[in-house]
Parts: C-alpha cells; structure tokens; sequence
C-alpha cells in the first residue's frame, strides 16, 4: 500500500494499513494464547513453568531486538530502495550474502549461549534453587537454535516486505506456535507431562517458520525474470548507529519486564510466571494495535518531508495509537479478574493463581498506552538516529529500575508491578527528550490522546458500577456487559467531542460504500 501523498489522508492510510495485517495477526495472537493456556492447564504456576519462561528469554531477547527494533531499522529502508534500483541478479547476490553473514553470526551466539547455559540460568534467576537452576539450564541448551532459526527468518522477512510479500512472515509465527501446541501435546499423552516436550516443540515451530519464509522468498526472487535494468543508483547503506540505536532502544523496553521478573524470583517461582501471564494478555493488544500501527508509520515518518509534516504524522499516528489503546487498558483494568479466569482458570491453574495474576494485570494494564507510545517514538528517533545518548538513557534507567525492583521485591507482586510501570513511564519520556528539537510535538499535539485517556478512565469508571449491579454473574457474562457498557460509552463519548479517528474511519467506510451508522453503532 502506497503512503499518502498529503497529510489529510494520513489518519485513513494507517486505518487501511494496519487493517490489512489484522487477521493474520490475530491467527497468530490466539495461537501464542492457547500455546499459554496448554501450559499453564499442565504445568499452572509451578517452578517447571517459570524454568521455562525464564530459559526462552535467553533467545527470544536477540530475536526481540532483531524483529522489532534494530534489523527492520537497519536493512528495511535500503532493501526496499534496491528492490527498485538494483538487477535481479545484483538483489539475489545480495540476500545471499547476508544470509551468510546472519547464518556465521547466530551460529557463534547460539553455540556460546549453550555453553554458557549455566551461568545464564542464574544470571534470569537468581532467586531460585539449584534443581530449577539445573531445569533452567538444560532448557536453554534445547532452546538455543530457536535463536538462529528465528534469526535468519527475520532476516528472510525483511526481504519479503521489500518484495511486497506481508503474509509469509506473520503466518512463519503461527507455525511456531503450533510446533509448541504440538509438543505440549505430545509429552501431555505421557502419565508424567514434562515441560522438556514444549522447549522442543519451539525448535520445532522455529524451523518451519524458516522454511516457510526460506520457499517463499526463493519464489518471490528466483522465479522473477533477472534481466529487469535499474531506474537509478542503487542507495548508500545506512550507518551502523541506526542498527545500534535500533537494539539500544528495544533493549530497554525488553530488560525492564526481565529485570522484573528477575527480582520477582527471590519472592518465588509463583510470582515469576505471574508476571509472564499477565504480560502474554496485555501483549495481545498491543500486538494487534501497536504493532500494526507503528510499523505503517515507519516508512512514512522516514520520508524526506518537511519538518510540519513530520510532526503532523508523528501527531496523527500517537492519536490513533492511543485511541485505540487507552481503551484497551481501561477494559483490562476493568474486568480482569475475568480476563484470567477465562483464559487460564482451568487445570492446574487454581484460584490463588487467578487472585495472584488478576491483581498483576490491573497495574501493568496502566503501562499499556505507555509501551505503544513509547514504540511509535522510537521509531521517529531512529529517523536521525543518536546512539550515544539513547545508551546513555538506557544505562540511567535499567540502574534505576534495578535498584526500585529490588526495593519492591521485598514488599509485594502489586509494588514490583509499580516499579515496572514507573519505568515505562521514564522510558517514554527520555525517548520523547531525545527526540531532535524539529521532531518534537508541541504540547497541542497531545489533546486528542488526552481526550482518549479521560474518556477511558470515565467510561471505566460506569462500566464499574453498571458490572457492580451484576455481582453473581458469571465471569463470561460479566466480561461481556462491560464490554458492551465501555466500548458504547467510550465511542459516543468521542463521536460527541468530534474525534478525528472517527471522523476518518466513517469517511474511509462511506468510500468503500458502508452507511455511517455501521460506524456509530
């Protein structure tokens, strides 16, 4: 989909774009959550558990870092340029060459992390006990080419988006949740389910998600003719700065749930996997809206336009992100009591776990719009990328954090929660801080985000007392009328002030020939 070409069209462009990926990643959300629920219907809140979510954030880090962050940062702009400027044959030779180069890379780390598997078993918990060490341990040397697997896919997917191929990447992370359903089921057949199965089934899940990406890139490349001429000079490689920027910068939002979760080990295992689950629900919206959303503007936001239109842009998408988020966090906040016990109360997972992880999601859910915010400014500072002081910010917080975590830890799962939401809301501001002085928003520009925000804690708010009336009902329908109450109130609250999200959502569905009505009900 092209960009607009004009700023009017800017607010319907993000609807359509990110519209577009929606399904897909929404197959891909439910699969990770029934992936959530296998486990924890085997394994509840148990030490084997949390071995297991704290071992697969030794991979899942770099994947993190590459997939969200530094790798789309660095390869997406030029890679898309020499679609266009480069010989068929000139592209191959050069998807060639970084497959090598990814493939020597990922291969040291993976064979260093196995043989460093001990001393980060202690190094992501620190709390625990020497047989949840040695499980931990041992669970990171079977996970460890997830890393190399997923790395190269993501190298894989960044060609295809320069390609025009969006389906491939997104539906490679449905086959890895699938391979990890599959080996949860599978070791579940045995009388002793043992959590090793599910570590399994994610290498599993990670190998087909390359193959999938490895058939349809060689496709999209190598059944095209080669003899297509250049239209012009094939661009020049972004400094390596971006690449850093880009992993400095999703490295702090990554560490500050793992230092969490790091401190949360020295109150036990039970808090650990609390923290994991809570934050798997409010990953759903933000994988669904945030992601979609940013991702749309990026290409946009790196246009050479003038600096008004850049910060009308970077305006309209953060007041589309928090329309859309606000909202969210508020229903989570709302009803999730009934959230978890929807989505995990069943099997090993017992009531306690449900009061433990219930009161967990109502604080993180205020660090919601925080984290999408956070994502979309990111992005805009990687436009002029400044290492030096986003490691500099990055260094302040993650010590800060540390020292409140630990602090926290010793009083309660709520406090740590705080602490975790606190430095979100520090993180958010020292990337706006470091924003160039002609990228900045003036203060006008967050009204409308304001706006959602109020109408959000408002509509929450009657939702509460329309759900007080309901006392005995049961979990599903108590979900369904708050629903119902905040997401009616919210949208006549923001029909009522004249809301431009709305605005352009009724003017793109009246041009694809849908009433207005359809909007508004």
């Amino acid at each position: 989909m092209r960009p607009p070409d004009a700023a009017s069209g800017y607010a319907r462009y993000l609807l359509s774009a990110a519209g577009g990926a929606f399904l897909i990643t929404l197959l891909s959300r439910l699969l990770g959550f029934y992936r959530e629920q296998l486990l924890i219907y085997h394994w509840g809140q148990g030490p084997d558990t949390a071995a297991f979510y704290q071992a697969y954030r030794i991979p899942d880090a770099p994947l993190f870092l590459l997939t969200t962050g530094a790798l789309h940062a660095y390869l997406a702009p030029p890679l898309v340029q020499c679609a266009a400027s480069l010989q068929l044959g000139e592209y191959r030779a050069l998807v060639r060459r970084m497959l090598l180069a990814g493939t020597a890379l990922l291969g040291l780390g993976t064979a260093a992390c196995i043989g460093a598997a001990s001393g980060l078993a202690r190094l992501v918990m620190p709390g625990a006990e020497a047989g949840q060490l040695a499980l931990t341990a041992e669970l990171i040397r079977i996970l460890m080419p997830v890393m190399a697997f997923g790395g190269l896919a993501a190298i894989l997917g960044v060609v295809l988006h320069s390609r025009g191929h969006f389906v491939a990447p997104v539906l490679g992370w449905c086959l890895f949740n699938l391979g990890i359903i599959g080996g949860v089921l599978l070791t579940a057949r045995s009388a002793a389910p043992d959590i090793r199965g599910a570590a399994w089934g994610a290498v599993a899940g990670a190998a087909a998600m390359l193959l999938l990406q490895a058939a349809v890139t060689a496709r999209a490349l190598w059944q095209e003719p080669a003899g297509k001429p250049p239209t012009e000079p094939a661009p020049d490689w972004p400094p390596l700065r971006r690449f850093g920027a880009g992993a400095v910068g999703g490295l702090a939002g990554y560490l500050l749930l793992e230092i969490t979760c790091g401190a949360a080990s020295y109150r036990s295992a039970e808090s650990v996997a609390a923290f994991r689950q809570s934050d798997r629900l409010l990953y759903l919206p933000l994988g669904l809206i945030a992601a979609p959303l940013v991702n749309a503007a990026f290409p946009v936001l790196c246009r050479p336009e003038e600096e008004s239109l850049f910060r009308q842009r970077l305006a309209d998408t953060l007041t589309a992100l928090v329309f859309l988020l606000a909202p969210a966090a508020a229903l989570i906040f709302l009803a999730a009591p009934e959230l978890v016990r929807l989505a995990y109360g069943r099997g090993a997972f017992e009531a306690a776990a449900i009061e433990r992880t219930a009161a967990l999601l109502r604080v993180m859910a205020l660090g919601l719009p925080l984290a999408g915010a956070q994502w979309l400014f990111l992005r805009a500072l990687l436009v002029r990328p400044r290492l030096a002081p986003l490691a500099a910010l990055t260094a302040g917080l993650l010590t800060v954090h540390l020292a409140a975590s630990l602090a926290a830890a010793r009083s309660s799962d709520a406090a740590l929660a705080a602490a975790l939401v606190g430095g979100q809301l520090l993180l958010l501001v020292g990337t706006i801080r470091l924003l160039p002085p002609e990228f900045r928003l003036e203060a006008a520009a967050y009204r409308w985000s304001v706006i959602s925000a109020g109408a959000s804690v408002l509509m929450g708010a009657g939702a509460a007392l329309g759900l007080a009336l309901l006392p005995n009902a049961g979990a599903l329908a108590r979900l369904g009328l708050g629903t119902a109450l905040f997401s009616g109130g919210y949208a006549l609250l923001c029909l009522a002030v004249g809301h431009p999200i709305l605005t352009a959502l009724q003017r793109w569905t009246r041009s694809r020939g849908r009433s207005a009505l359809g909007v508004e009900r």
